[in-house]
C-alpha cells in the first residue's frame, strides 16, 4: 500500500473521498465553486493544492489542516527523488535546515514549493506573476550547470503554466557564491543559461515543442 506522501493529495482527493462517497465531479465543483477543470487538473496531479483550495476542501470535507500538510509532503517526496544526493532519505527536513552547507541550505529552503512561489511572485515583475499559474509550479531538476562551474555556481530548474492553460515556461533560479560583489554576475549568468538550455529541456517532464521563455533570477 503507498504511503499517502508519495500520492499526489488530489489522487487522495479522489480516491479516498470521492469515489467512496459517489460524488460526481461536476456535483462537488457545484457544492465547493471549485471549477471542473480546476478539479480534473487537481487529480490528474498537473496541479497543486493552494492555500485557498485546502481552506475549501477543508470546510467541505471536514478535513481541517489536512490538505496544505499532503501537499507539502508530497512535494517534500518529489523533492528527495529530484535532488537524490543533497537530502537523505532517512532525516526530516527541519534537521536539514541545521548546519549544511551554503548550496544544500539553498535548495532545502527552494525545494518547499510555497516558499518559491512566494519568491517568484515577490521578485518577478507583476507583468509577469500575473499571468501566470502559479498552483502549476514544479520543480524539474537540479545542477544544470557545467561540471567547471559547480563550485561557485548551483542552480534549480522550475517549470510552470501560464493562465492560457496552452504555454509552459520555465524558472530558472541560480545561485552565485560569492566573497565579494562581481559587476559581470549579469552577463555570467546569460551565459551559464546558454550553456544550460539544452540540459533543462531534454531533462524536463514536460513534452517541449518549441523553446519557451525562460525567466532568470
Amino acid at each position: 500500500m503507498n504511503n499517502s506522501n508519495t500520492l499526489h493529495p488530489g489522487q487522495i482527493l479522489n480516491d479516498q473521498f470521492l469515489i467512496p462517497k459517489q460524488i460526481s465531479i461536476n456535483t462537488f465543483a457545484t457544492q465547493t465553486e471549485i471549477t471542473e477543470n480546476h478539479l480534473k487538473d487537481l487529480i490528474s496531479g498537473r496541479r497543486s493544492i493552494s492555500k485557498t483550495t485546502a481552506k475549501i476542501l477543508a470546510q467541505n470535507l471536514d478535513t481541517p489542516q489536512y490538505w496544505m500538510y499532503l501537499q507539502r509532503e508530497y512535494d517534500f517526496h518529489i523533492t528527495r527523488k529530484l535532488l537524490k544526493g543533497i537530502i537523505p532519505d532517512d532525516v526530516a527536513f527541519e534537521s536539514l535546515m541545521i548546519n549544511n552547507p551554503h548550496d544544500k541550505l539553498i535548495k532545502i529552503v527552494f525545494s518547499d514549493r510555497q516558499e518559491a512561489v512566494e519568491f517568484f511572485q515577490n521578485k518577478l515583475p507583476q507583468e509577469i506573476v500575473k499571468i501566470i499559474d502559479w498552483d502549476t509550479l514544479e520543480l524539474e531538476g537540479s545542477n544544470y550547470i557545467d561540471e567547471e562551474m559547480q563550485e561557485s555556481e548551483s542552480d534549480l530548474v522550475y517549470s510552470v503554466d501560464f493562465k492560457n492553460g496552452r504555454d509552459k515556461c520555465f524558472l530558472y533560479l541560480m545561485f552565485e557564491h560569492q566573497s565579494t560583489p562581481d559587476k559581470w554576475v549579469r552577463y555570467s549568468t546569460i551565459a551559464i543559461l546558454d550553456l544550460s538550455s539544452p540540459s533543462i529541456l531534454n531533462s524536463s517532464k514536460a513534452r517541449i515543442i518549441c523553446f519557451p521563455p525562460c525567466f532568470s533570477l
